[in-house]
């Protein structure tokens, strides 16, 4: 019976792992293709999953391929001391750092659906990839410990006594316990940010359940927006209302409003350069309307165009043409608007 279950694990370590290793190597190095994108680069979220790929990686050859490896051969971490005393530490590190990048994406998705602006502040490429390289460098020091602990003795690699003790707690309490709540944590908190969100645009009007789903795929996939700026004007205020009232029959939800005066030097940055609308801005404060949810774009471009061809013709204005650029329009406009309270 022992020899033929010893059979069962060999053929499933040999085949059913070399599955998973090459489906999963295959998978992340997909995930590095599609994030190492010009447009994914500039969202917070794509640099986490990029970081996250390649850490699964790295994880998957130092922990699949050596398991494979000594079916058939002597285990190297028996015989070379450098192997024993490295190879725990960096496959730990690696996990941990896949682990820990995981949290922050959700984190990040949670501060994408905060109220406070300071917050929101977090989703943003620049600090992501701060934090992604805090991370990297942060368990890389913490786990310096693991080389000095591992026991390198004959035909053996292990923790010996109370070391092994503490080790078999921690891994258990941290990677098993630990990171799993944390990102059911800040995941649930954004659903329930998005929900009191929706309540507090919508008030008691019910729009189905096509709805509740559109903002589900919403905090669980790439959440889609859309910036559209009212510049001073008569018909302003009156044109941005009756677009929020349009839009509050799609899917898309308005997530916020600013009204602020835009600094010639911001307005370029703004608008990458495009002199276009700096004679706009120093006619008064702007309107900025936030919009979010699927195809939010066309929705709100069609609106705006119903509008300005039945009622508001002429108004200045301007409307985000694509995801990437909403991104980085909206970032500006709110850190401006920021800047300026606490002047």
């Amino acid at each position: 019976m022992s020899a033929s279950l010893n059979d069962v694990r060999i053929w499933m370590t040999r085949y059913g792992m070399s599955s998973y290793f090459t489906l999963g190597v295959l998978g992340n190095l997909i995930n590095v293709f599609m994030f190492t994108r010009k447009n994914p680069l500039c969202n917070s979220c794509s640099l986490y999953l990029l970081a996250i790929s390649i850490s699964h990686i790295f994880t998957a050859n130092l922990g699949v391929v050596p398991t494979i490896y000594n079916l058939d051969h002597v285990d190297l971490a028996t015989y070379s001391f450098i192997y024993c005393k490295l190879r725990l530490y960096i496959m730990h590190s690696s996990i941990m750092i896949g682990r820990t990048l995981i949290v922050a994406a959700c984190i990040d998705r949670y501060a994408l659906c905060s109220n406070y602006q300071r917050f929101r502040s977090l989703n943003n490429p620049k600090v992501a990839l701060r934090i992604i390289i805090v991370i990297v460098i942060a368990w890389l020091c913490i786990n310096i410990y693991i080389p000095f602990v591992t026991a390198f003795t004959e035909n053996n690699c292990l923790m010996l006594g109370s070391t092994a003790l503490i080790w078999a707690i921690y891994t258990v309490a941290v990677p098993g316990i630990l990171t799993p709540v944390l990102m059911s944590t800040f995941g649930l908190l954004a659903i329930r940010n998005r929900c009191q969100l929706q309540g507090r645009l919508n008030g008691n009007r019910n729009y189905g359940n096509k709805r509740d789903y559109t903002l589900t795929v919403m905090l669980l996939s790439e959440v889609l927006r859309c910036l559209v700026i009212f510049f001073q004007d008569i018909n302003a205020d009156a044109c941005a209302r009756e677009l929020i009232t349009l839009t509050k029959q799609s899917e898309i939800v308005l997530v916020q409003t600013k009204s602020y005066k835009i600094d010639e030097t911001s307005a370029e940055r703004m608008f990458g350069g495009n002199r276009t609308y700096i004679p706009l801005v120093t006619k008064g404060p702007v309107i900025g309307l936030e919009f979010a949810g699927e195809n939010c774009i066309s929705i709100c471009q069609q609106s705006l165009h119903n509008l300005l061809t039945t009622k508001y013709q002429n108004l200045p204005h301007f409307i985000s043409q694509s995801p990437a650029d909403a991104r980085a329009q909206l970032d500006k406009f709110y850190n401006f608007a920021s800047m300026q309270m606490f002047a």
